[in-house]
């Protein structure tokens, strides 16, 4: 039975926006063959393999809303009067209630635990880790499930996205690009003007106009996008100068989803900072958000070593959770290479909920955050995307103009993120599965953790 969405409207607080999906259907994406790099420009200077150990791991945060008040709370009538203060020294003693703040709400998770087992057997999936995290109360919720560990390192896939825009998004507030402006203003000087009228912001948008994934996954002159060689700047270069004139159109006309416009941007990215992708990545998340594990690799090409032609299609199971059974790489996939565990993802989540902030320090400006979340495509062009359940799209964000404040970022491999920017709470579930995996996790258990959050006591 389908689950009814709009019984869950938004709760009567700020406004909310929408779903987001992000699949990334690529059948027969890759074929042995194209392992030769044929028609990639790889610049050897640029080749040599990132250090492994860009990934930092640090000790894991713990929010300082969850606790403290059960030791205020447990103090007793003797301590108040130790010290070099008398009881008399203190004055009269208030005998009216301590006001102790906010009192974090009792949160059942039994149903959201039931429904998520429910879906994993419905479906045939060996497990799953989730973690549910709250604005104002940190971490609500981390379960795994089936055969999973929560330390089980996972593909995301699309999920990637979102990520992936929010360096461009810290790149632009520094000033070392400009999302408006031409890309000629950036590497114009180093690349020449081919691509002069496109912008970082249509190309984080999906709105370049450039051949997408639902055109064609295997377009040849975007393919060392899904090559572990060379480099992430070497494989813009070459989608950069592609001669494509035939097959695209102009910028900010129509939703063309995924593809060779994100491998451009993260190719950019390098070229104006001179540092890899991967350790753009470490500097900008890891560290500020103490996260364990978050990576990029290119997991098609080696899913076609490991499968043959249908392992880009599903599941690349050679990394059996491991992170050491991943190939490093210094053309990592930008829109759909990036892995981690699932308490580290939820700590992004939250990152976006408390206004770009993490424990370390802040990531993102607040109005780049918000920024993410608008549905550009609609308020640029009148644009809608493929997706039934979520017809607008930010930056890296899908938005469900049905669900306002509601955004997702959901791939192909199950990776199922969403935010709930109204109630305040942010979910990522991680199981390996198949294309439509994500959309159907999302009607199984968007209706359930909604009924959760609004039943808490």
């Amino acid at each position: 039975m389908e689950p009814n969405l709009a019984a869950h409207p938004p709760a009567p607080l700020s406004a909310r926006r929408a779903l987001p999906w992000g699949l990334l259907p690529m059948a027969a994406l890759l074929t042995t063959p194209l392992l030769a790099a044929g028609g990639c420009d790889v610049d050897a200077s640029l080749g040599a393999q990132a250090d492994a150990s860009l990934v930092v791991g640090l000790d894991a945060w713990v929010d300082p809303l969850d606790g403290g008040i059960a030791d205020l709370a447990d103090a007793s009538a003797e301590d108040v009067g130790q010290g070099d203060m008398s009881r008399e020294d203190m004055g009269p003693a208030d005998t009216g209630p301590a006001d102790m703040g906010p009192v974090r709400p009792t949160y059942d998770f039994a149903p959201f635990d039931a429904a998520l087992d429910a879906f994993l057997a419905e479906n045939g999936l060996d497990g799953a880790t989730a973690a549910v995290v709250h604005r104002d109360w940190g971490v609500l919720h981390e379960q795994s499930y089936g055969s999973f560990d929560l330390d089980r390192v996972i593909m995301l896939a699309s999920s990637s996205k979102v990520v992936s825009a929010g360096v461009m998004m810290r790149l632009h507030e520094e000033g070392l690009i400009d999302l408006d402006a031409p890309l000629r203003d950036a590497v114009g000087d180093r690349w020449g003007n081919a691509r002069g009228r496109m912008s970082v912001a249509q190309l984080i948008s999906n709105s370049s106009g450039l051949v997408g994934l639902l055109d064609n996954a295997l377009y040849p002159f975007y393919l060392c996008q899904f090559l572990g060689v060379g480099s992430v700047e070497s494989c813009a270069r070459t989608i950069y100068f592609a001669p494509d004139r035939l097959d695209i159109v102009p910028p900010d006309t129509q939703f063309h989803y995924g593809g060779g416009q994100w491998h451009l941007a993260g190719g950019i990215a390098e070229a104006v900072t001179g540092k890899p992708w991967r350790q753009l990545v470490q500097e900008i998340y890891t560290e500020p958000c103490g996260l364990s594990l978050l990576d990029y690799a290119n997991p098609y090409a080696q899913s076609t070593l490991v499968n043959g032609t249908s392992g880009p299609t599903s599941y690349p199971s050679f990394v059996n959770g491991d992170e050491s059974n991943i190939l490093p790489t210094t053309n990592p996939n930008i829109e759909g290479g990036a892995y981690t565990r699932v308490r580290d993802y939820a700590q992004l989540l939250l990152m976006h909920l408390r206004g770009g902030v993490c424990p370390g320090g802040r990531v993102l400006s607040e109005a780049s955050v918000l920024r993410m979340r608008e549905d550009r495509i609609w308020n640029v062009y009148r644009g809608s995307t493929h997706e039934p359940l979520a017809r607008g799209y930010g930056f890296g964000w899908w938005v469900h103009r049905d669900l306002p404040g509601v955004f997702s970022d959901a791939g192909s491999f199950g990776a199922t993120p969403w935010i709930d920017t109204q109630r305040g709470y942010a979910v990522i579930i991680l199981v390996e599965a198949d294309p439509d995996a994500a959309p159907d996790l999302f009607r199984a258990m968007y209706p359930v953790t909604a009924d959760v959050i609004d039943s808490a006591q």
